[in-house]
């Protein structure tokens, strides 16, 4: 995963090629990199007891948090016209969830546990270029969803889920031309809202979180 991130530094202080053309139709890209997914909220709960005289009595509280996690990823991307693009996209995440537990009824003090997650998502997204800058970057805005699978270490347990994502990236080609059969070599940044449901969660609520990638793009 670091040396991921070093190529993509690197990458950005690289003298940058003169944009010879942009992607063709029916041209294709592939893009190994890396994911950064945000931690998010999974929501709490109370163990109560009903007492005699009506009303409940609170035997702990538990609240619940998937932590923010690494995962390398791959896209394959379509271009159906030279500034429109779909894209399909896998990673694989190892997140932690950790439970703290809180006001026990006897005075315990507050403990928290963690198990690890295997996380995988299948994406399709759509990307829409906007106008190169001079300095060579090309913006773009993108939306899609996708399909998220959680197991947890042992195997055991398996939830599934959906999610929504929509955000802004640049491209930065340091080759681009316009034949030949590898015609762009470059960097990919990315940050998008992240919306889920499903997957290992409290209540089933629709999460909310963020990521960002950064992905070495080469172009045939």
């Amino acid at each position: 995963m670091r040396r991921v991130l070093l190529l993509a530094i690197a990458a950005l202080l690289l003298p940058v090629w003169p944009a010879a053309a942009q992607a063709r139709k029916g041209s294709w890209e592939i893009a190994p990199g890396a994911i950064w997914f945000s931690g998010a909220d999974l929501g709490g709960s109370a163990a109560t007891l009903e007492q005699p005289g009506g009303g409940e009595f609170v035997l702990f509280r538990t609240d619940t948090r998937i932590e923010s996690a690494f995962a390398p990823a791959v896209t394959l991307s379509l271009y159906l016209a030279p500034r429109l693009a779909v894209e399909a996209g896998f990673s694989y995440a190892r997140p932690d969830v950790s439970t703290r537990v809180t006001d026990d009824a006897e005075g315990a003090e507050s403990v928290t546990s963690t198990i690890g997650l295997q996380q995988y998502l299948i994406e399709g997204n759509v990307r829409w270029y906007l106008a190169r800058s001079r300095a060579g970057w090309r913006p773009f805005i993108r939306a899609g969803g996708g399909y998220l699978r959680q197991l947890d270490d042992s195997n055991a347990h398996v939830e599934t889920g959906r999610t929504g994502q929509a955000g802004l990236g640049i491209d930065r080609a340091f080759r681009d031309r316009a034949a030949g059969r590898l015609r762009r070599v470059g960097l990919r940044l990315d940050a998008r809202v992240l919306a889920r449901s499903g997957g290992f969660d409290v209540d089933d609520s629709l999460r909310i979180g963020f990521s960002a990638g950064a992905l070495l793009f080469v172009g045939f």
